[in-house]
């Protein structure tokens, strides 16, 4: 995550000295946190139980579909009831979701997927704790088809050592340091390793 946090903010910074920053350089500021927390919840309560943001920020969380789908998969939940009230706390909070569509063979096309929130709103899901409110909080956004970035891509990418598409869907230094690591080499399926 530093490396990215380095990448990203070398993009502001000029080439050379002489150069003018970019103009929001001096406001741009990356914080990276480690957590064991393992849902979306858990991790902006452990945020904000931290007070290291005493304003209290708002938490945009930025995912792919297949992620949002696994938010709103009542399973996750069970010791809930109804099991999607386990989110309300993000919601409650302000928390939002910025949600990267992956239009494929297995979450079907981009207005499939926009129609999967669009049942969170007309309240489709409030038998499963869902509050049609809670899509106003969810921005739902098209990927760059000449991207398409998705970790499991990158995996997979890596581990059939094609480190030009690695290159092409990591900033430069996260892309060397998997190479370097030899990250994803032990995995043949391409799925995320412990």
């Amino acid at each position: 995550m530093t490396l990215l946090a380095e990448d990203l903010l070398s993009t502001f910074q000029p080439p050379s000295s002489s150069a003018p920053a970019h103009e929001d350089a001096d406001a741009l500021a990356v914080d990276i946190g480690l957590t064991t927390a393992p849902y979306y919840t858990d991790k902006s309560a452990a945020i904000a139980a931290s007070d290291v943001y005493p304003s209290h920020p708002v938490h945009i969380h930025l995912v792919g579909f297949d992620t949002l789908t696994r938010f709103f998969n009542a399973k996750y939940y069970p010791d809930f009831d109804p099991p999607l009230s386990a989110v309300a706390p993000f919601f409650d909070a302000g928390h939002r979701l910025r949600v990267t569509l992956r239009p494929d063979d297995e979450f079907g096309s981009a207005a499939q997927q926009r129609e999967y929130l669009a049942k969170i709103a007309r309240g489709e899901r409030e038998g499963e704790g869902a509050r049609r409110e809670w899509a106003e909080l969810i921005e739902m956004v098209d990927a760059d088809e000449s991207v398409g970035v998705s970790s499991t891509r990158v995996r997979r990418a890596a581990k059939k050592g094609d480190w030009e598409e690695v290159e092409r869907l990591c900033t430069r230094g996260v892309a060397e340091w998997v190479r370097e690591e030899k990250l994803y080499e032990g995995d043949d399926r391409g799925s995320k390793m412990a």
